[in-house]
């Protein structure tokens, strides 16, 4: 929610603590502040999309939070050519898992033509 009160009490909700829940959070339209940064606390990686800081990229649509329980050495960011859309990849012993936030624009396809 790009509102700025429901992007902190969503992370950092007192009684719903999500981080004790949740390992990956996947949000679409988030709150951004007047220096282009999302909302979170210190249990949550904020992951961008691969274009923020690209003069092509546009606005941000899509985050994604990763819980630092989970080791930085267990999760990548894949690139992808879209402020749309942030790809992480997890990793161990059981292999991989490839996660995908996509915020697909009401207004246009171009987004999924991406994909494709």
């Amino acid at each position: 929610h790009k509102a700025k009160a429901a992007a902190f009490d969503r992370v950092n909700g007192i009684t719903n603590p999500l981080d004790t829940c949740y390992d990956i959070l996947c949000k679409q339209e988030p709150y951004i502040d007047s220096f282009g940064n999302a909302k979170s606390n210190s249990r949550w990686e904020i992951v961008y999309s691969s274009l923020r800081q690209s003069e092509k990229g546009g606005p941000v649509c899509a985050i994604s939070l990763v819980n630092k329980a989970i080791s930085t050495n267990a999760w990548e960011q894949l690139y992808f050519p879209s402020n749309d859309v942030v790809v992480i990849q997890v990793h161990g012993s059981w292999g991989r898992l490839t996660i995908f936030n996509i915020y697909n624009d009401g207004m246009h396809s171009q987004t999924l033509d991406t994909l494709e």
